[in-house]
């Protein structure tokens, strides 16, 4: 692992923490969903680095995502 990985890691951790505030604690999943648009991340990356995300709330931003694009 270089520089550049853990670099890209740091700021995909950063953003599925960003995620998870906005749907567990605001429940806007708008605003999840374009970030997860504007940096490109997948729904694998997302489940990979929490646990605090329930099924139907992944669904719910599935969902989401797929209406903003």
């Amino acid at each position: 692992m270089d520089v550049q990985d853990i670099k890209r890691n740091s700021e995909l951790s950063e953003s599925v923490v960003e995620i998870v505030k906005f749907v567990k604690y605001e429940r806007n999943f708008d605003k999840a969903a374009q970030i997860i648009i504007e940096k490109n991340i997948t729904m694998t990356n997302i489940v990979e680095r929490t646990l605090r995300i329930q099924m139907f709330e992944l669904a719910k931003l599935c969902d989401a995502v797929l209406a903003k694009k």
